[in-house]
């Protein structure tokens, strides 16, 4: 994840653009199991892909878009993972033709 936030950095400031990230509190107070911080994740990856597709979109420059589309295809490589993890089967696990980020995550318990 850091190696994305400076790549991101890097993007911005050659865009000339102000890249000091902000200091962010994730609230994950509520996760008492491993299945609920493998369900936290999920949803930090899922709206990751989300987000990183539609900001593509606005960008004009050919290099951060193919940055941004590389980091987006790494985001729904864990999400795959992810979903095994969960409890997915293989064919659970593996999205549509492509990854957006909307498939919901498993509602199968995980594997003990």
């Amino acid at each position: 994840e850091q190696e994305h936030v400076d790549a991101i950095v890097k993007a911005l400031r050659g865009l000339g653009e102000p890249a000091a990230p902000e200091e962010e509190e994730i609230e994950s107070e509520g996760l008492k199991t491993g299945e609920d911080a493998l369900g936290f994740i999920y949803d930090i990856a899922r709206v990751s892909v989300t987000d990183d597709l539609r900001a593509i979109s606005h960008l004009t420059a050919p290099w951060p878009r193919s940055l941004l589309g590389s980091i987006a295809a790494d985001q729904a490589q864990h999400l795959v993972v992810l979903r095994r993890m969960l409890g997915a089967d293989r064919a659970e696990s593996i999205p549509g033709a492509f990854e957006d980020g909307t498939t919901p995550a498993p509602s199968a318990k995980m594997p003990r």
